[in-house]
């Protein structure tokens, strides 16, 4: 089931193309804060990054209880020292919220790593911190801009945030296992794939038609951006004599029945 979602904040320019890739899928990484710095690339220090450093803005507190998922990236440029790390930040939060824990997050990640920028990625509870942010980024950087690291300027933070973190979860999730449904979509019949991250043809089980009768077995949720997401529900099913098992987009199932 796609989740359109307009959203004031955030412009999602790459959606058409993460669309058309296959997804992959992967364990969430292990969330935990770490103590160790990014290793040292051999950067010298200057007066102009020892000047940012004392600029930094003080980190609010959030009293949000994210968690930096992994280590951070070092991605310096030049002589600009820049860090990215990730977070997953708990259910349940105001927008308000959730932008002040980005804020707090970023400042403490350039304050910990001595970085002229820092950008932070932050993601839901259970999701891969590998893939696109879901919840929403945050740059501290000269004039707010991560190409601007090496730089001088007021040290400013940039937040953008989704909608995907503030939808209605209990509401979007109809369908669990054991449940007996119909399948349907608007094209007549209803591919299944052998897998719940791919669906093209060459993974095709079936095409069955609509009105088909299914069992849910499992249900999977693959985040596109922080605007969207993709659920794929894993049934079983009699097709042509056969019992069969796959899975589909969960807007191919019409009811449960």
């Amino acid at each position: 089931m796609l989740f359109p979602v307009t959203n004031k904040l955030l412009a999602v320019s790459a959606l058409g193309v993460l669309c058309g890739t296959l997804l992959t899928g992967c364990e969430p990484a292990a969330e935990r804060a770490y103590s160790n710095p990014v290793a040292s690339t051999n950067i010298e220090r200057s007066e102009s990054s020892a000047q940012q450093q004392a600029n930094l803005p003080t980190a609010p507190e959030s009293g949000v209880a994210f968690t930096f998922s992994g280590d951070p990236e070092d991605v310096s440029i030049g002589t600009a020292r820049r860090v990215s790390g990730r977070i997953v930040i708990p259910l349940g939060h105001s927008r308000e919220e959730v932008e002040t824990a980005l804020q707090e997050a970023v400042i403490q990640l350039a304050k910990r790593e001595e970085a002229q920028a820092a950008m932070v990625f932050a993601y839901r509870p259970g999701e891969a911190t590998t893939g696109t942010f879901t919840v929403g980024k945050a740059v501290l950087a000269p004039n707010g801009r991560w190409e601007d690291a090496s730089e001088t300027g007021p040290m400013e933070t940039q937040v953008e945030i989704g909608n995907l973190y503030f939808a209605d979860t209990a509401a979007q999730d109809v369908f669990k296992r054991g449940d007996k449904v119909r399948l349907r979509n608007d094209r007549g019949a209803v591919s299944v794939s052998a897998r719940d991250d791919a669906w093209g043809e060459e993974h095709r089980v079936a095409k069955v038609p609509n009105g088909t009768r299914a069992v849910i077995q499992e249900r999977v949720i693959h985040p596109i951006s922080p605007e969207y997401e993709i659920i794929r529900c894993r049934i079983t099913f009699k097709y042509d004599g056969q019992e069969l098992e796959g899975w589909i987009h969960e807007r191919d199932i019409a009811d449960a029945k």
